[in-house]
């Protein structure tokens, strides 16, 4: 690894960390923090390499360990974190429909492992209050009714995050590439 990336190596993941402590801090924009942390790691594939974006993800996991309270933590490390590695993986295929089945299996996945861990540490989900919501506006639907609405609603969410990062790439090709 040249001197070069481990360089940029270490400032993206100070900005990362920065970033992730701004969305505990924050917790209204909290999503939009988690889009620029990925946005972060997928900068260090654009500007260095898979390695660089590697050592990002992994030293911000690490230091979000040590400096960053758990239930944000394992939401960047299991998902937000690596999405960007993950998704240009995904995305060489060259074949949206593909792409897009591969992204909404991995949401998926991760998204239960997520929800599996914080059930298990913390012993709630965020969306024990969606839940309750529901069940007052609907209460005639049952809980594998409201769970499907959440899953529902889940997914458009993710393609939206998806297509966002997708515009932060192509700005910061039409805006800062030649830099």
């Amino acid at each position: 690894m040249r001197t070069k990336d481990l360089a940029l190596g270490g400032i993206l993941t100070a900005l990362s960390v920065v970033i992730l402590y701004i969305s505990y801090i924050l917790p209204t924009s909290q999503l939009t923090m988690f889009a620029l942390a990925t946005f972060v790691v997928i900068l260090g594939y654009i500007r260095g390499s898979l390695k660089t974006a590697t050592l990002i993800y992994l030293s911000t996991s690490l230091l979000c360990f040590l400096l960053i309270p758990l239930q944000v933590t394992i939401v960047y490390v299991l998902f937000f974190g690596n999405y960007g590695i993950v998704k240009s993986f995904i995305e060489s295929q060259n074949k949206y429909l593909l792409e897009y089945i591969l992204k909404l299996i991995y949401f998926n996945v991760v998204g239960f492992l997520d929800l599996y861990l914080t059930y298990t540490l913390f012993g709630y989900t965020i969306f024990d209050g969606i839940l309750i919501t529901l069940s007052g506006l609907a209460p005639s639907l049952g809980l594998s009714m409201h769970l499907l609405i959440i899953w529902a609603i889940l997914q458009v969410i993710f393609l939206v995050f998806d297509y966002a990062i997708n515009l932060l790439i192509d700005e910061y090709y039409k805006k800062f590439s030649r830099i």
